[in-house]
């Protein structure tokens, strides 16, 4: 597979996960609320790295 094909779908996956957590949350009550809001900061946090990285390596080119 493509490594820009797989980084994609990292991504995508990242995403789709970080929108389960979301309605998780939505749903949950007490404790389970906050820990799923933190997955979905973290899950955020990650795309974001995940952005920066294609930004620094495409800077040289």
């Amino acid at each position: 597979m493509d490594a820009k094909i797989q980084e994609f779908l990292i991504g995508g996956l990242l995403a789709l996960f970080a929108l389960i957590a979301l309605f998780v949350a939505a749903r949950a009550e007490g404790v389970g609320e906050y820990g799923a809001l933190a997955v979905f900061a973290f899950l955020i946090g990650l795309i974001f790295y995940r952005i920066s990285l294609v930004k620094h390596n495409n800077a040289g080119h």
